[in-house]
């Protein structure tokens, strides 16, 4: 079976096309918002949008495959969207000894009799 093999548009040796225009459009909008910056931190402000763009548009040393802004996205994504599991404990899993259930944030038969 033949498939189509997809290559992008190679400027240098590691910067493809997609890379300069992600990275012109980075700099675009720094230059188009310098003006909510000082006026002496202008270039500093345009210069580091562009870096910023470039690293973003890069291929991930953490993912292969991706890029370095999907993987900050799947990072985000993942840790934004962690699921914590709580349960109340029963009369039979409750132990004197555990120090955790001193705390008002627990939900047992002492702080529920107590009004916290």
């Amino acid at each position: 079976m033949i498939s189509e093999i997809k290559t992008e548009t190679q400027i240098f040796k590691f910067i493809n096309l997609k890379t300069l225009f992600i990275t012109i459009a980075f700099t675009l909008f720094g230059y188009l918002t310098s003006g909510v910056v000082h006026e002496m931190l202008s270039f500093v402000y345009i210069a580091f949008n562009g870096i910023v763009g470039f690293v973003l548009s890069m291929q991930s040393p953490f993912n292969k495959g991706k890029l370095v802004y999907q993987s900050v996205f799947l990072f985000i994504r993942n840790f934004c969207h962690k699921k914590v599991v709580y349960h109340a404990l029963s009369d039979c899993e409750y132990n004197e000894a555990d120090k955790v259930l001193e705390s008002k944030f627990m939900y047992n038969d002492k702080f529920i009799k107590e009004g916290y």
